[in-house]
């Protein structure tokens, strides 16, 4: 039996069969790298909300509320809008500055960071909670009306309050049982 030698056209038909396979193989190894950078992404992100919802929550969670102005809203000289200011037991830090009791302040600054301001008596700590916040607002619930408003009444203080950003991360909170002095 003679064999027959490979011609040219069979050889060029192998490599176009060969690199129509190795395109389709590649795209798809993209296309798999491509999801595990979103998916990446996207752990980022929850990640560090999770991060500043268990801060918030500490800070909350030792509100104190014994003074007049101990729950307010104020201008705040790194925001552009209103910041909330509250006073709360931070407890523990590596810095003795800032343990026990401080003023807070959570506010919008002017890069879009969502920011949280920790004063001591002699000095101040500010952390960035989450980049990229466009918009920053703070709702209050009415136990009457069984709906969020934007501020709450002088006499009493609000038993939840929510914290949205971008319209589309929401972080609610149960305040404390008290009443102001």
């Amino acid at each position: 039996m003679q064999r027959r030698p490979v011609i040219l056209l069979e050889l060029l038909i192998g490599f176009v069969l060969a690199a129509i396979l190795l395109s389709f193989l590649f795209s798809s190894f993209r296309h798999v790298a491509d999801l595990g950078q979103k998916v990446h992404k996207a752990k980022t992100v929850l990640h560090q909300r999770a991060i500043t919802k268990l801060r918030l929550t500490q800070l909350f969670a030792h509100l104190q509320l014994e003074e007049d102005k101990s729950f307010y809203f104020a201008p705040h000289e790194e925001s552009f809008s209103d910041a909330l200011f509250f006073k709360t037991d931070h407890g523990l830090d590596p810095n003795p500055d800032f343990c026990g009791p401080l003023k807070v302040a959570i506010y919008l600054n002017k890069k879009k960071e969502l920011c949280l301001c920790l004063a001591a008596k002699t000095t101040k700590r500010t952390e960035v909670l989450l980049k990229g916040a466009e918009t920053l607002s703070f709702s209050f619930f009415n136990e009457e009306t069984k709906e969020w408003e934007p501020t709450w009444e002088a006499d009493h203080f609000p038993s939840l309050f929510k914290l949205q950003v971008n319209k589309e991360v929401t972080f609610a909170f149960m305040l404390p049982d008290a009443s102001p002095a």
